[in-house]
């Protein structure tokens, strides 16, 4: 090989090692620079019923550095849009962290009950309590599960019971 030849393969090389660093430091800059979420506002927000503005402060956050609380805080704001099967899937894809927390099943049994899964939801409120949930309206939509779920069997027995006439 000439000189040339030489310098050439070398300054390649380098280009080809100073490229590398650049992305490397553009990878560790962007990982410094994620998008954080004030959980202050969210508050304030939901205090206010500004359901929208959470939902879309949230979905500014890519998916996978959602924490916990940001998904949990998310699919709250989506039930109280109504938008029960969205916030239902997002707290299924937390639910190995949300076992143990008793807002994570109210709000579990919140969309099951929305959604007119009644009985399903039972157990979910349920656990809410047992896991130190002291709010009244987890036992007041506790209490209403139970008594629709137990009069869509009823109606469902009598439906049965006429079909047979």
């Amino acid at each position: 090989m000439n000189s040339s030849a030489i310098t050439v393969l070398a300054a390649v090389g380098i280009a080809l090692l100073v490229r590398m660093l650049l992305q490397k430091r553009s990878a560790s800059q962007t990982r410094s620079q994620r998008k954080t979420v004030p959980i202050e506002q969210l508050q304030k927000w939901h205090e206010e019923d500004e359901h929208q503005k959470i939902v879309d402060e949230i979905e500014t956050v890519p998916e996978q550095e959602r924490s916990y609380e940001l998904t949990s805080l998310l699919a709250r704001a989506l039930n109280n849009l109504d938008q029960y099967g969205r916030a239902m899937n997002l707290l299924l894809s937390v639910k190995a962290e949300g076992e143990a927390d008793p807002l994570w099943h109210f709000r579990v049994g919140y969309s099951l009950y929305y959604m007119g899964k009644e009985a399903e939801a039972v157990p979910y409120f349920e656990k809410s309590i047992e896991l130190g949930d002291q709010e009244e309206n987890t036992r007041l939509l506790l209490g209403l599960a139970k008594q629709e779920a137990a009069e869509k069997e009823k109606r469902k027995a009598l439906r049965g019971q006429m079909q047979r006439h």
